[in-house]
């Protein structure tokens, strides 16, 4: 969701497409999704025929996608990353220069993206040079999704366009442990950012 321009950005997994939809209201004040625009399932951006399914870079009107699943907005709201799940990649869709691009591919088909967040890491980091500390801002985009199928947490970066296995040893358990690799999860397919608000530290972020 857009909030400032109440855009909604919706995977039709099943017709292979992401529909892009503005909340409005009528005379009767009555609200309701006005459809924008179709991305992927062939129609051309238009939502005519659909349902086809496959992949392509390219233009809004020409892309194509196979079961798109977990969608989440970057921070500034220009770029919406796609999980699209049964072509095994993460998709970018560029809502400026509306253009798809591939972010990232599995070698493998047994890892199955399922849902995803993007997380903005801005921390500082202090120099000190002839006694006088200067603040620098370091800047840090990541994108962390599930994939249910291997039971696993992964984090791309989006800068580099490489991707790594986070959490979660691939074995389908319940399990809690300090090292991140030991963890065991069953079919996560869901994901979601929150904060420590009890911790001064702005930074401690949690899923």
């Amino acid at each position: 969701i857009d909030r400032r321009s109440n855009i909604f950005y919706i995977s039709d997994s099943s017709h292979h497409r992401i529909l892009i939809c503005k909340l409005t209201s009528n005379s009767s004040n009555q609200v309701q999704l006005q459809l924008q625009q179709v991305i992927g399932g062939g129609g051309g951006g238009e939502g005519g025929e659909t349902g086809v399914a496959g992949y392509r870079d390219g233009s809004l009107d020409t892309a194509l996608f196979h079961l798109p699943i977990g969608l989440t907005l970057h921070s500034n709201n220009q770029v919406l990353f796609v999980c699209d799940s049964l072509n095994h990649k993460i998709r970018s869709v560029n809502l400026i220069t509306k253009t798809v691009e591939t972010l990232f591919s599995f070698n493998t088909k047994k890892s199955l993206p399922w849902d995803c967040v993007f997380y903005s890491n801005s921390r500082t980091k202090r120099q000190t040079e002839k006694k006088e500390e200067e603040e620098e801002e370091e800047r840090k985009e990541e994108l962390f999704f599930t994939c249910a199928n291997s039971h696993q947490i992964w984090v791309a970066d989006i800068s580099t366009k490489t991707a790594q296995r986070f959490c979660g040893s691939g074995v389908e358990a319940m399990k809690n442990h300090f090292n991140f690799k030991v963890v065991a999860f069953a079919q996560p397919s869901s994901i979601c950012l929150g904060r420590d608000i009890n911790n001064n530290n702005n930074n401690k972020t949690s899923f």
